[in-house]
């Protein structure tokens, strides 16, 4: 006569189903992170369109590059869910369509700076070109333009600047320092650009 554990068999089958809802549980999670990371690179993709008043105000308007808008700007900032930024002055529309016809409009440059300040009213201030926020180090990014370098002391370090207009024209009012990765010091830059490339960075006087 053969003897049956009822109890042995029950509890077999219940640790089977809890292994096979773990592995079902774990694959649905990475099923859902996948499609949301998806999703992300798809949908959050927004442009950050700033203008700057004559009273030294900072107007932004945060959209998502599908929208079509209407209002003035200065420059835009394109955003990913990776913080990879573009820096848009003016083709904005070029790479909007770009992105529209499934092209990868995001180019990394494997090239940082050890470090990267503007000097105005003889103190310095840090221009941090990659951070939680933003990563500034895409390729064909302008790092030394008059509007940007403007927006990001009023953003970052609320600064009481002269007129958008007199800042453009500068004047040895401010300048550009830096230590390239090389450790090469630039001092005193008074430029139209410093351009991002991929492996370096060229300043156009």
């Amino acid at each position: 006569m053969i003897n049956i554990n009822l109890y042995s068999i029950f509890y077999s089958i219940i640790y089977q189903l809890l292994y096979c809802w773990g592995l079902i549980s774990n694959k649905t999670d990475n099923f859902l992170k996948s499609f949301k990371n998806n999703n992300n690179d798809n949908n959050n993709m927004i442009c950050k369109y700033i203008k700057i008043d004559n009273n030294g105000e900072i107007l932004q308007n945060t959209h998502d590059i599908n929208e079509n808008i209407t209002f003035d700007y200065d420059f835009v900032i394109i955003t990913n869910f990776k913080n990879q930024s573009i820096i848009c002055f003016e083709n904005i529309e070029e790479i909007k369509n770009k992105y529209l016809n499934d092209q990868d409009i995001y180019k990394q440059s494997s090239y940082e700076f050890l470090s990267y300040y503007i000097t105005f009213n003889e103190k310095q201030y840090e221009i941090i070109l990659k951070d939680d926020n933003y990563n500034f180090l895409q390729v064909e990014n302008n790092i030394a333009d008059s509007t940007f370098i403007y927006w990001y002391l009023l953003d970052k370090y609320k600064l009481e600047l002269p007129n958008i207009n007199e800042f453009k024209e500068n004047n040895n009012l401010w300048n550009i320092s830096l230590i390239d990765s090389d450790a090469n010091l630039k001092e005193n830059i008074i430029c139209n650009s410093i351009t991002i490339n991929e492996s370096n960075y060229k300043i156009n006087n």
